[in-house]
């Protein structure tokens, strides 16, 4: 059963952090949205792909993520992949 929200969770600290998190997203969106206006599906599309790249360093630099083997592989291959989709090659 899911309990009922009380108006006092809407100011916590924990809170401010999700409403800032959504302005993120939503400003996210609006350039994801005019990039697509601007330019080809086929590059935008791969561009807006990095967010995988970029949130995997962010975890490992500053959130204290263990880099593996596996994972900076991972990390390498999306960007290799991303950059190819993107038109890299031209």
């Amino acid at each position: 059963a899911t309990a009922a929200g009380r108006p006092a969770d809407a100011t916590t600290s924990a809170a401010g952090i999700v409403y800032v998190a959504g302005l993120f997203l939503s400003s996210g969106i609006l350039a994801y949205y005019q990039a697509l206006e601007r330019g080809p599906v086929s590059v935008v599309v791969p561009i807006y792909g990095l967010f995988i790249v970029g949130s995997s360093v962010i975890g490992i630099a500053f959130l204290g993520e263990e880099l593996t083997a596996t994972r900076a592989a991972g990390i390498v291959a999306a960007a290799v992949a991303i950059y190819l989709a993107a038109g890299g090659e031209e």
